[in-house]
């Protein structure tokens, strides 16, 4: 994990002048679910962001979460990436996912301090295919906003940082590669396409662009 949290810097835990990346957890699994916890000193209010890249093309189900689109890393294989997000409760610890069908699953949760709870996230669409780069596609922000990147693979390959984001998390196990980029109080506007290159071969992949509005 490349990104720093304002608590392993030190600083207070929460600040005002925009959001901050504070933390990520990981997991893989090779069964039908898979458990991830909440990253290790999240507090109530922050934003979690969570993706799941799974062996099934089915909508996995989990308690608590809202989901921002699931779809195939290319078209015509049985991979899927889904994406969600909540904001944390005290008490709040971990949290299953169940995938119809699947045995291979990786995925995680990257948690944000200082993002407006009350305002509705910007969901872009997918994109997907099967050659290097990833690219999702541009987004327009309304507001200074955390904007996230999320990309699966098919096949874990290595996923470039795209330029001027930082890496949230990457997980991955057998053919499953899950990462999660984010660039902090990106400023209103067109974010333009956002590119991560994938070296190893040709691979199946999906992405897209999500942003939530910083305090």
């Amino acid at each position: 994990m490349s990104g720093i949290s304002h608590m392993m810097l030190g600083l207070p835990p929460n600040i005002t002048g925009g959001a901050f990346f504070r933390a990520a957890s990981t997991s893989t699994t090779g069964s039908t679910t898979i458990t991830l916890p909440a990253p290790t000193g999240t507090l109530a209010g922050d934003l979690m962001f969570a993706s799941v890249l799974m062996a099934d093309t089915a909508t996995p189900t989990v308690t608590g979460w809202t989901q921002l689109g699931l779809t195939q890393t290319l078209s015509g294989v049985t991979d899927a990436l889904s994406v969600y997000y909540r904001y944390f409760v005290a008490g709040d610890t971990s949290w299953t996912w169940t995938v119809a069908g699947s045995s291979t699953v990786a995925g995680g949760i990257a948690s944000f301090g200082n993002v407006n709870s009350a305002a509705s996230p910007i969901n872009g669409a997918w994109n997907s295919g099967a050659a290097t780069p990833a690219l999702a596609t541009s987004i327009t922000l309304t507001n200074t906003s955390v904007l996230i990147d999320v990309v699966g693979n098919r096949v874990a390959y290595t996923e470039g940082i795209p330029s001027g984001f930082l890496q949230a998390f990457s997980a991955s196990r057998a053919e499953q590669e899950c990462n999660v980029f984010y660039k902090l109080n990106t400023p209103s506007g067109a974010t333009g396409d956002v590119s991560s290159s994938v070296t190893g071969g040709t691979v199946g992949w999906a992405s897209k662009l999500v942003s939530f509005e910083s305090l």
